[in-house]
């Protein structure tokens, strides 16, 4: 520590010895500070004002420069009888009432006034209070060119303006209105309000900042261009113009009461020049008030940076400026923040600039953030020989050429080449849309679209333009951000093609236009916007037409296809089979029958609509055939001969559908009175055509010969009375009923019965399945059950009268009910029996749930029919290991009980769905391999339930490959058994060596 200080201590007294002898050279400060007030307009030579009497601007200035009393001491200025008057601040004010016009007081300088040296406060009103009445006037009397207020070091370079203040003061038609020359924290203008503002108007420059020894001069709430009744008289070169070298530097402030008024300069508003740290914010260039829309537009630009670094340019309204808005030239890092370029900031009023809203050329890194760009003659942002520009939560629309043109030359179309390229912001590419579709009724937009390569990725922010308001040039500008949900929808992303769906709401219709910004998140480079892409009705509604009615066999059929929506495919099913992709489709049917078709349309985003409708083909039925029945013989009767007539009754019960030759068998009884004995013969011929049985008593006196028809009448020539019997043995059509069961889990049984007298031919069973169900097996199965696009077929041939048989089917459901989809049972002349009801689905997230983990069941009820379903009811209990958190539906009321939830529908129309979600946390207090439950739905309609079944796979913990089976669990264990071994047996081994 001793070596320490001894080495620097000579160091030490070297610094003091610095410091000493600088307090020594600069003169010990006075006391003050001192008030001298102005009461003449007079002005000359500082010898003749130094005896008239009155105390003069000059005279005041030149009391403050040199702390020395003038002559007849006409200021009353007091000496504080030590130090250096010169260190004293001196507040200058005027007597207004000693003007020719009252409350005015009009200085016409005969010369330059001498420059100021020393700290002042000079303000154009009375001590004490300012008056908004109160006006002093500085103006040259014979010549302009010279300064009006000057504020610098001294010639020796002790004495300064360091810490001065001007304000309340007007001052015109000099060369330069106040020069800030080498002086520290200069405030000109004052932050109080309009009271205390400076009017600078009809100068060459109206405020003028300079050398690098300049450092903290603020510019707040003057009025530069405007005069103090809001006439409007500009400066002939620049409003405000801070340039060689000058430092930290705020032209306005950090609210609106500090901004500048800057308007109808013959340059530019602001100019600044080869300068570091400055800070431009709150100013209104262009117009005379905040919120007017006089044009008091300057002749150049409204702010110009040129060559300077460090710019901040934040919160001013630039319009109406002849040239561009805002300029920033080989300046790098800049920020232009909350702007409102070419608008008022409510963004509707227009007070757009002649060329570009803003312009970017030779610089890197600058940042245009929440601003609004619009109304424009040129671009609304041009950016030239320029990178790393990064363009972000502005909106540009309306302007004259692009809303951002990179290089100047109009669209930069994408090049297919992975950026950077070369040029402004290295011509990044844009995202291109191939198409954007809205979903009314899903309440979703698609986007589908390409982003060439970049690198590190990209952000892509989406613009809205209503309908018929899009850049002239098609490739967009931004009217409004796009929102989702009220904020606005910005897209990170990886490279390449994208399809993106996303929920609404959103601030757009169908018919608006999109388009989109695209920033390399590397670089920070920002593209041109977009082309825009109008949003097209993406939702998707299927129709056709016919989807009823009745035709003939072999008449051509055209169902014409009547869906919207952004359709990418079509597809024609009959019975369930694809048959055509055309847009119409023309069938001629064969066979009679009552078929089913399906219209299943696709989207640009995927989605899917079904149409579906039920045609009845109609046919001649052909007629059926008999053939005469084998004839009975009658025994011969005595002579006598006798003419009886017996009626045949038959009483028949069937169905006919079916051609069919019946044979009867005839008995017939006869009575016979007769005269003579004799033996005949009677022949008994019966024809019948029937599908039926037929029962006859005929009643008849025979003779040898007698014939009876299928009427029947038997005519007989004989005393005897045969008795005869037809009994015809027709074939006729059955009658099915079908029945489908569901486990909830992965099986159905479909049972069909026959309930008719005859048999049922060619029996047919089509299970459609539902999407997202998978056929596996079916039992009886192949060759008489197959799968083909999602129908199983099963021919199950002959089903006799009486009979009944079962299909049952093995399915993978992914949570849906098993019979969820459309059955239908055919047979020969049968009309299709169809089961379709309003089914249910189970999903749940995620599938894996150990202890204390949160889980979430969606269980969806859809009604696919053409009729609504009423008094729907769904049930679901939870299992013990299930805390319920809560349960919301779509539609209906939801009651829990316990582990018991209800819900209650009305009625779900056809078409329609109710959504019930389900949140819930796993009990860590009870143990179980597997969770399973089941959600089953009831109506009016159908009181057999319909359930689908969800089960979690419930673990205590999870590795990297999945849940650890019972072998792979053992053998840990053993394992650890082994190495505890190990251990042992080293240790023993370690003590016998050390003994040893």
């Amino acid at each position: 520590m001793r070596r320490f200080v001894i080495r620097r201590f000579p160091y030490i007294l070297i610094i003091l010895a610095i410091a000493s002898f600088t307090l020594f050279l600069r003169p010990s400060v006075a006391q003050g500070p001192y008030t001298l007030e102005v009461n003449s307009e007079a002005d000359g030579t500082l010898a003749a004002l130094s005896v008239n009497g009155t105390c003069d601007l000059r005279e005041a200035i030149e009391t403050a420069n040199t702390g020395a009393i003038i002559t007849s001491n006409d200021c009353n200025f007091t000496p504080s009888g030590g130090g250096d008057q010169r260190l004293a601040q001196y507040i200058i004010r005027f007597d207004t009432s000693a003007g020719v016009t009252p409350d005015e007081l009009t200085i016409a300088l005969d010369d330059a006034l001498p420059t100021i040296t020393s700290q002042v406060d000079i303000g154009g009103y009375p001590t004490g209070a300012p008056s908004a009445t109160s006006l002093v006037y500085l103006e040259p009397a014979g010549r302009a060119g010279s300064i009006g207020i000057g504020l610098e070091f001294s010639v020796d370079g002790v004495y300064d303006a360091n810490n001065s203040q001007v304000t309340g003061m007007i001052i015109r038609n000099f060369g330069i209105g106040i020069q800030v020359d080498r002086a520290d924290n200069v405030q000109i203008g004052n932050i109080a309000g309009d009271a205390f503002r400076n009017y600078i108007y009809g100068n060459d420059y109206g405020i003028e900042i300079r050398e690098p020894t300049t450092f903290d001069t603020i510019v707040a709430n003057n009025a530069i261009g405007i005069t103090e009744t809001t006439g409007i008289i500009g400066n002939a070169i620049h409003g405000i113009f801070v340039h060689r070298t000058a430092r930290n530097t705020v032209i306005g402030g950090g609210s609106a009461a500090d901004g500048n008024v800057i308007g109808r300069n013959g340059q530019h508003g602001i100019q600044a020049s080869g300068v570091t740290n400055i800070n431009i914010s709150n100013n209104i260039v262009g117009i005379p008030t905040s919120g007017s829309v006089t044009d008091a537009g300057n002749l150049g630009a409204g702010i110009f940076v040129t060559g300077s670094s460090d710019v901040i340019v934040r919160s001013n309204v630039v319009g109406y400026s002849r040239g561009n808005g805002i300029v920033v030239n080989n300046s790098p890092d800049t920020v232009l923040d909350d702007n409102d370029v070419g608008n008022l900031p409510n963004v509707t009023t227009r007070i757009g600039n002649g060329a570009n809203g803003i312009l970017i050329r030779g610089s890197t890194n600058t940042d245009i953030t929440n601003s609004s760009v619009s109304n424009n003659g040129g671009n609304g942002i041009a950016i030239s020989s320029s990178v790393n520009v990064t363009i972000r939560s502005t909106l540009i629309f309306n302007n004259s050429r692009l809303g951002v043109d990179l290089d100047e030359n109009g669209v930069t179309l994408n090049d297919g080449v992975s950026d950077p390229d070369t040029g402004a912001n290295r011509r990044q590419n844009f995202t291109e849309f191939n198409s954007i579709g809205l979903d009314t009724i899903a309440n979703e937009v698609t986007f589908n679209g390409t982003l060439p390569t970049v690198p590190a990725g990209y952000e892509t922010i989406f613009y809205v333009n209503p309908a018929g308001t899009c850049d002239p040039s098609d490739y967009g500008e931004g009217a409004q951000f796009m929102t989702v949900g009220g904020s606005p929808y910005i897209r990170g992303s990886s490279n390449g093609a994208f399809v993106e769906t996303i929920s609404g709401p959103f601030n757009f219709g169908v018919g608006d236009a999109i388009s989109a910004l695209t920033i390399n998140l590397s670089t920070g480079d920002t593209s041109e916007f977009s082309e825009c892409v109008i949003v097209e009705d993406a939702t998707l509604v299927a129709d056709f037409d016919p989807r009823a009615g009745t035709f003939e066999v072999g008449e051509r059929i055209l169902f014409e296809n009547l869906s919207t929506g952004a359709i990418a495919s079509v597809s024609w099913r009959v019975e369930g089979v694809e048959v055509a992709t055309t847009w119409d489709f023309q069938r001629a049917f064969a066979n009679p029958g009552i078929y089913t078709i399906d219209l299943v349309i696709t989207g640009t985003s995927g989605a899917t609509a079904t149409a579906r409708g039920r045609i009845t083909i109609e046919g001649p039925t052909p007629e059926p055939t008999a053939e005469p029945a084998t004839p009975t013989t009658v025994a011969d009767v005595p002579t006598e001969t006798a003419t009886s007539t017996a009626s045949v009754t038959s009483t028949a019960t069937a169905t006919v559908t079916s051609s069919a030759t019946a044979t009867s068998t005839v008995t017939a009884s006869a009575t016979a009175t007769a005269s003579a004995t004799a033996s005949s013969t009677a022949t008994a011929t019966s024809t019948a055509t029937a599908t039926s049985t037929v029962t006859s008593s005929p009643t008849a006196t025979a003779s040898a010969t007698s014939t009876v028809t299928a009427s029947p009448t038997v005519t007989a020539t004989e005393t005897d009375i045969p008795t005869e019997t037809i009994e015809p043995t027709p074939t006729g059509t059955p009658d099915l009923i079908v029945t489908v069961v569901g486990d909830g889990a992965d099986n159905m049984s479909v049972f069909i019965s026959n309930i008719g007298d005859n048999a049922a031919n060619n029996l047919l069973l089509q299970e459609f399945l539902r999407d997202g169900v998978e056929f596996r097996a079916a039992f009886p199965g192949v060759p008489i059950c197959t799968e083909n696009a999602g129908v199983v077929t099963c021919r199950l041939g002959v089903l006799d009268g009486g009979d009944q048989t079962t299909i049952d089917i093995t399915l993978s459901t992914g949570g849906l009910a098993p019979d969820s989809g459309q059955t239908v049972v055919s047979a020969d002349g049968v009309p299709p029996q169809i089961i379709d009801e309003p089914f249910i689905f189970k999903i749940g997230e995620p599938p894996v749930a150990p202890p204390g983990s949160d889980i979430t069941y969606t269980i969806r009820v859809v009604n696919p029919t053409d009729e609504s379903a009423f008094d729907m009811v769904i049930q679901d209990r939870m299992p013990e290991i299930i805390n319920i958190n809560g349960v919301e539906s779509t539609r209906g009321t939801v009651e829990v009980d316990g582990q018991d939830i209800r819900l209650a529908l009305a009625e779900l129309a056809p078409g329609e769905r109710v959504t019930m979600t389900i949140d819930a946390t796993v009990r860590d207090d009870i143990d179980a391999t597997e969770i399973i439950n089941t959600a089953c739905v009831t109506s009016s309609s159908n009181d057999n339930p319909n359930c689908a079944i969800m089960s979690f796979l419930a673990v205590d913990s999870l590795g990297n490959t999945g849940e650890a089976t019972l072998v792979s669990q053992i053998t840990r264990w053993l394992s650890i058994f082994g190495a505890i071994g190990l251990l042992a047996l080293c240790g023993f081994y370690l003590l016998c060596f050390r003994r040893a």
